[in-house]
């Protein structure tokens, strides 16, 4: 009977010890992304445990809580804070085991929501050209180096520099380089650059 009572109070510790990412399926938070059920990923990035992640663990939720903290700034600006908050310090904390593109990509989006959370753009401007800048720099063939350029001419202003049919060219590159992932239909960010481009060619038309 002892036995049993270790090898039951064992698996329970393994369990609680697992990794939550296993819960959340690529499919799953694709599709909740798709119906526009941020719940799902704000259950799966409120669950997990950095310090009990692998690598590949930690670079997965990186790109969850870089979309979700995009998400919450049209939600909730009041829980958004805690969120890009949380991002920034993890990209810190993932700096050794990420690329420099996609680092700088990071970079970039946590400042363009600091900006966006504040409406302090002295404050985050440059930085949010300087990583975008970097992380092409770093790599052209990364896809999310591109999507970083077209969302800067995407959402600023055309007085500002914005330009929409230049967002468009690096959106398509984007599209291009994320066709030449394995993964590529189970990425989100592929989606959010399609939806993006297609805002694109419809202010083009008009």
């Amino acid at each position: 009977m002892q036995i049993k009572q270790i090898l039951l109070a064992l698996t329970l510790m393994l369990l609680a010890a697992a990794p939550v990412t296993a819960q959340h399926s690529e499919q799953q938070l694709l599709e909740a992304y798709l119906s526009e059920d941020m719940s799902v990923w704000k259950a799966y990035i409120d669950a997990t445990e950095v310090q009990q992640l692998t690598a590949d663990e930690q670079l997965r939720l990186l790109r969850y809580e870089y979309g979700f903290a995009a998400a919450m700034l049209s939600i909730d600006k009041a829980q958004a804070k805690a969120y890009i908050q949380r991002f920034g310090e993890h990209i810190e904390q993932a700096k050794p085991i990420l690329s420099a593109a996609l680092y700088n990509v990071y970079m970039s989006a946590y400042h363009t929501f600091s900006m966006r959370l504040t409406m302090n753009v002295f404050a985050h401007g440059k930085a949010i050209y300087k990583y975008a800048q970097a992380a092409l720099d770093a790599d052209p063939n990364e896809p999310m180096a591109w999507v970083a350029q077209g969302n800067i001419h995407f959402y600023t202003p055309k007085m500002m520099g914005g330009d929409k049919r230049k967002a468009l060219d690096e959106y398509n590159k984007a599209d291009s380089l994320f066709m030449l992932q394995p993964d590529y239909d189970t990425r989100w960010e592929l989606y959010a650059e399609r939806m993006n481009r297609q805002k694109c060619e419809e202010y083009i038309q008009k």
